[in-house]
């Protein structure tokens, strides 16, 4: 693919990350990071799905 996948997914792990190593001096992060993922297919999201349970 085009990275498209790869990039929602990089802003969570940076997300998680920030929440583990909060950068002092900023503002605070939320204590639980979310994705929402808009797919025309239903069989694709169920692959992200799979994907990113997977790489937990």
């Amino acid at each position: 693919g085009g990275g498209k996948t790869a990039l929602f997914y990089g802003i969570l792990f940076i997300l998680e990350h920030l929440i583990q190593h909060p950068i002092k001096g900023l503002e605070s992060y939320p204590s639980k990071s979310v994705v929402m993922i808009v797919s025309p297919l239903v069989e694709l999201a169920n692959l992200y799905v799979c994907e990113i349970i997977a790489l937990q």
